[in-house]
């Protein structure tokens, strides 16, 4: 991991992946406007900003390269890209959709997958359990939408009970 983070290289992992601040605010754990200011060089992260987003980018196949003598800082690929993983999974908007950023083909998205179509009877953690339980179908739909570019007006994949019938 790279001991500092320089704007260009957040801006270039995005890019490298296809994604937005919002998909990697949410792999990272942190807001889109910490992204925002980190990227237009408004603010210096602090360590665990940093670890955060470098975790989040690792997770994704996208490690940051640190200064040399010969050469500047940078990002690249980690691993091959292919395979459909789940970064990361939360409950979001109080409850009502499981969030999640899932990496297909090298591209990655963000996933909201409503509860209710995991048959939780509308209760969070009820929901999580599910959501592992049924984790192959989940990746399987949000993978034909990101290869179907299916994505809703805020740019995220939707995932309903429908598709998980499907899958």
């Amino acid at each position: 991991m790279a001991k500092d983070l320089h704007p260009n290289q957040v801006r270039a992992g995005r890019a490298i992946l296809g994604i937005g601040m919002d998909a990697l605010a949410d792999a990272a754990g942190i807001s889109a406007q910490t992204i925002l200011r980190i990227e237009n060089g408004a603010t210096i992260p602090n360590r665990g900003t940093v670890s955060r987003i470098a975790d989040a980018f690792a997770a994704l196949g996208v490690e940051f390269l640190d200064e040399t003598a010969t050469a500047g800082c940078g990002v690249r690929m980690r691993e091959p890209t292919g395979g459909i993983v789940l970064v990361r999974r939360d409950v979001i908007r109080g409850g009502v959709e499981i969030g999640a950023v899932v990496r297909i083909s090298g591209r990655a998205a963000t996933a909201r997958i409503e509860v209710a179509a995991l048959d939780a009877g509308g209760d969070a953690d009820a929901a999580l359990m599910e959501f592992d339980l049924q984790r192959p179908a989940i990746l399987r739909a949000v993978a034909r939408k990101i290869i179907d570019e299916d994505f809703s007006p805020d740019g995220h994949v939707r995932v309903t009970r429908e598709d998980l019938v499907e899958a």
